[in-house]
């Protein structure tokens, strides 16, 4: 049985006393503690915002499995932010697109200053809406408003990266596609996620 400080930026773990993550210097300001409990060949991973939490979990885990009353199946890896995917994303995007660097330039002028650190579960359509808002209100450095195309292109960039993170990952969940293949980008509603159907097709 262990539990370790959880690094988000990076998904490391490490022991409580750092203070920041050794491997991207991110300062544990706000903490999250990963508990990892193996009994006889089942291991149950657990993530918790306080370390108190996690000891009692630790203690209670290891009860319900050796009971038998935990499910193996269950789901314990967090959701990441879209920095996370979007660091898996890179490298698949410059092995197979010829355009990786227009993803790279938009990602890192529009979607990582507003959305890089949130969960995938945490970007609401709302949010969206603003983005959008504010890059028709905005002008690029060529001193002209941001044209239709590069508004489109950061949802489209935005849409793919929830995409790549359903195909490549065991757990797609709030992370399941925004847009089903074929469909255009539309108008955007409420404040639901964006990426479980919180976006919906152009009318």
């Amino acid at each position: 049985m262990a539990i370790h400080i959880y690094c988000s930026r990076c998904r490391g773990s490490y022991k409580l006393d750092v203070k920041a993550c050794p491997k991207c210097e991110t300062a544990f300001k706000k903490k999250k503690y990963r508990v990892c409990v193996s009994v006889k060949g089942k291991r149950v991973t657990r993530f918790f915002d306080n370390l108190t939490l996690a000891r009692e979990a630790e203690t209670a885990i290891k009860a319900d499995i050796l009971r038998g009353d935990l499910d193996i199946k269950q789901k314990s890896e967090p959701i990441p932010t879209l920095n996370e995917v979007w660091t898996k994303y890179l490298p698949w995007a410059k092995e197979h697109k010829k355009t990786w660097d227009d993803d790279l330039l938009n990602y890192r002028k529009h979607l990582e200053p507003r959305f890089g650190r949130k969960r995938l579960d945490a970007i609401s359509s709302l949010d969206v809406e603003r983005m959008k808002l504010e890059l028709r209100k905005g002008i690029s450095k060529q001193g002209k408003p941001y044209s239709m195309a590069t508004i489109k292109h950061q949802l489209v960039l935005l849409n793919r990266l929830y995409i790549f993170h359903g195909h490549h990952q065991a757990s797609i969940g709030p992370a399941q596609p925004a847009l089903q293949p074929g469909q255009e980008v539309g108008a955007l509603q409420g404040g639901q996620p964006f990426g479980p159907g919180g976006i919906a097709p152009a009318g």
